[in-house]
């Protein structure tokens, strides 16, 4: 299992993330766990670091401060993960440094995991961020099946096309065997994005693509949530206190949202000041618990949406209508899992509003907590 980012601490696991999923696997199937640790050193090449948990093997790399603010932030964060989300994209100028920088990390992150691989192994890449690694596993000499999965949404094909980089990454994806997505609007993206670079002819009529004399398996496999741990946590909270308090607050509502704009918190709670405005809602009956947690590295866009949202909250909580009342609970941070899962499990309504995502596990997890 590859990602960019290595859970090394079950509490590090951004609520309904990527790291939570994998972690949930690898802890029930076994298996090893490579990618970033995390952390951000001043030295170029930092030494791969092993351990052993359980039936999981666990080897990280820390990223130079050069291969942060180029590969990570610069262009998994400003480049890709807009695009894929409908936002847009950087400078092009900004946009070619990034790329190289994001195909140099990429690199490393192939010649440290080859020497690690066993013969028998299946090697399946995680996410937008490793795009190139397949093929520069290839490169390298690594000869297993190689799986690649999309968590975000495969980006519509004007908005790849004015991408300078899309040729390449449309390439560097079908160096993989099989390509899985979160939902068939992002297969069939991919199959219009192949037949606009490479010609109708390369679809072939199983829905595999052909490359010359391989064919790339292609495959909707959304992410699940391991509902038996979810139910297990939700339920260990749930004391015969916060059953009294859930069914005192008769329309209690909660959401979880990273500080993006993808996730329209802004939308959000515009929206929640119109629900206040009717006459069918008693505001003393409502209230919202939003939980925000952190972006994605240094986000440059997470400070004008922090104040943005520190706007509107005080435009709610000063609603003529919510006097005497506290209709929104707006809390910055990172709970433990099993914290979250019993917030989730006593809220009333769970709401989900993200302008654009891939899979939101948290739809999930709040179905499993209830």
């Amino acid at each position: 299992m590859v990602s960019n980012r290595v859970a090394l601490d079950a509490t590090q696991a951004a609520p309904g993330g990527l790291a939570v999923a994998l972690r949930s696997l690898l802890q029930e199937r076994g298996g090893l766990w490579f990618g970033w640790s995390g952390r951000v050193t001043a030295r170029r090449h930092a030494t791969l670091r092993q351990r052993v948990e359980g039936a999981q093997q666990l080897a990280t790399l820390d990223l130079s401060r050069a291969e942060y603010d180029g590969f990570y932030r610069g262009y998994c964060n400003a480049v890709l993960w807009p695009l894929c989300h409908g936002l847009g994209g950087g400078a092009r100028q900004a946009v070619a440094a990034a790329y190289r920088s994001y195909l140099a990390a990429n690199r490393r992150y192939a010649a440290a995991l080859a020497p690690l691989l066993r013969g028998d192994d299946l090697v399946w890449v995680h996410d937008f961020h490793l795009i190139p690694l397949g093929r520069l596993l290839r490169r390298v000499g690594a000869t297993p099946p190689l799986g690649f999965f999309l968590h975000v949404p495969f980006p519509e094909i004007a908005q790849l096309a004015a991408l300078p980089q899309a040729a390449g990454l449309m390439q560097a994806l079908l160096g993989y065997d099989l390509l899985g997505f979160q939902a068939r609007r992002d297969l069939d993206g991919f199959r219009a994005a192949v037949a606009h670079w490479r010609g109708a002819r390369a679809l072939a009529a199983d829905g595999s693509i052909r490359c010359g004399a391989r064919r790339v398996q292609l495959a909707v496999m959304p992410v699940g949530i391991d509902v038996d741990a979810v139910r297990r946590e939700a339920a260990a909270g749930a004391t015969g206190r916060t059953r009294r308090r859930a069914a005192a607050e008769v329309a209690t509502v909660i959401g979880v949202d990273r500080l993006d704009p993808a996730k329209g918190l802004g939308e959000r709670l515009r929206a929640y000041e119109r629900l206040l405005d009717s006459p069918d809602v008693d505001p003393r009956r409502l209230s919202l618990w939003q939980l925000v947690t952190p972006p994605r590295g240094a986000a440059p866009d997470a400070a004008p949406l922090r104040r943005e949202l520190a706007r509107l909250a005080r435009r709610v909580d000063a609603h003529p209508r919510a006097a005497g009342a506290r209709p929104l609970q707006l809390r910055y941070g990172v709970l433990p899992h099993a914290a979250l899962m019993v917030r989730l499990a006593q809220a009333r309504v769970g709401v989900v509003s993200a302008l654009k995502d891939g899979m939101n596990l948290i739809a999930k997890e709040y179905v499993a907590a209830q």
